[in-house]
């Protein structure tokens, strides 16, 4: 999928927005599923696809007006999970952001994880039907030591699955970091865990942990809603 960069999808530094390469990632996946046979059919069966963990690699964000070229493919499942892989290119096929994504199942009217569908799975050519890797765990955030912002879920906070939007979650974090961290660190990679939806109406945590490195800053997250752990992350960062 080849895709320009608009305005509204950058940040104040002219650079796509962290909700906005998920957001890409995302559109790429379900126009490559739209050439399934059935592409229909998880809807159909009131089911749903939903992002449990994110892993990111970003070499460099894509600039305003830069044209990306998208690609993705599945790569594998197991009887809970299914795995996908993104990578983000210029047009000179330089690999600027590459991504792993886990997603799992979701009943949408009883709002409950399910194991995997296999009439759904069938419609993907996918070989590894027994991917059982292992997900690198979130480092864990001290919340004794961590700063706080609050935050209200807004109407268009929220996607047709009825709740937050996952790529909603990092504008909370790079909010809570502000200008000032932004505009002086560069991000390399991100490690994101769900935990939790956030509904509607919603006020949402964002606790946040500076960390210095060996190599760089890390910084630790995690979105809270009705004192619920809903999603924690660990963004590694290089100093400019």
């Amino acid at each position: 999928m080849n895709h320009v960069v608009k305005a509204y999808e950058c940040n104040w530094k002219g650079e796509l927005s962290l909700s906005h390469v998920v957001g890409i990632m995302m559109l790429a996946s379900r126009k490559q599923e739209r050439g399934l046979a059935h592409p229909d059919l998880i809807y159909q069966k009131g089911l749903s696809w939903i992002v449990i963990q994110n892993q990111l690699t970003v070499n460099r964000l894509p600039k305003l007006e830069e044209e990306i070229i998208v690609e993705t493919e599945p790569i594998g499942y197991n009887k809970f999970f299914t795995f996908r892989r993104y990578t983000i290119l210029s047009q000179e096929e330089e690999v600027l952001v590459d991504a792993l994504t886990t997603f799992s199942m979701i009943n949408i009217k009883e709002r409950k994880l399910i194991s995997l569908d296999e009439e759904v799975l069938s419609e993907y050519p996918i070989e590894n039907k027994k991917d059982n890797r292992r997900n690198p765990r979130v480092p864990k955030i001290d919340l004794d030591n961590a700063s706080v912002q609050t935050y209200r879920v807004r109407l268009n906070d929220i996607d047709y699955n009825h709740h937050v939007n996952n790529a909603k979650y990092f504008d909370w974090v790079m909010d809570s970091l502000g200008m000032d961290f932004i505009k002086t660190h560069s991000l390399k990679s991100v490690l994101v865990k769900y935990d939790k939806e956030i509904l509607p109406e919603a006020t949402v945590k964002s606790f946040y942990e500076i960390r210095e490195t060996g190599n760089g800053v890390q910084t630790l997250h995690q979105l809270e809603s009705d004192d619920q752990k809903c999603c924690h992350l660990s963004l590694e960062w290089e100093v400019k």
